[in-house]
């Protein structure tokens, strides 16, 4: 049997798993909807205030095109973002995840992963099985810290692509 690949974006926002402060409004949610890791726009979420306090994007994709009987081989995912500032101790803690719901199947291998420069990260060589697939999400997490309590800071992601290789 061939080896098949399917490369899909994100189809929306699961709101009941994500939460942030609020999406600023110059940068909407629909810049990111349909858009891989080259994208030039992007969503900016401001994050939630307070000591450790955690912001959560998750973003839903759909993956109806690959068989429900197929073997999933690989499965790996690249995203495009920064941060508002990479102090750890203000608001530059923050990585990417593969979730199965909201549960961490892998996650990047920083708790630093994107700084205040555009940058791509990827995860890669993901082994998961095709039930989990159907509750694949894919995770951006950004974390305060003690010094970022109330300043106004922000997570941006241009866009996320997850490509699944199959049998």
């Amino acid at each position: 049997m061939a080896t098949e690949s399917l490369k899909v974006t994100p189809i929306s926002l699961d709101a009941n798993l994500s939460s942030y402060d609020s999406i600023n409004s110059g940068y909407p949610l629909h810049n990111i909807l349909g858009k891989d890791e080259t994208n030039s726009t992007f969503t900016r979420f401001n994050m939630n205030t307070g000591v450790m306090a955690y912001t959560y994007v998750f973003l839903v994709f759909d993956f109806s095109a690959i068989p429900e009987n197929a073997t999933i081989n690989r499965v790996s995912c690249s995203c495009k973002g920064k941060c508002s500032n990479s102090s750890s101790v203000v608001a530059g803690n923050n990585d990417i995840a593969l979730c199965e719901n909201s549960n961490v199947i892998v996650r990047s291998s920083s708790t630093q992963t994107f700084d205040t420069s555009v940058s791509t990260e990827t995860i890669s060589s993901v082994e998961i099985t095709r039930a989990q697939l159907n509750n694949l999400r894919f995770r951006l997490l950004g974390v305060r810290g003690s010094f970022g309590v109330t300043r106004t800071q922000y997570l941006d992601l241009y866009g996320v692509s997850i490509t699944v290789e199959y049998t």
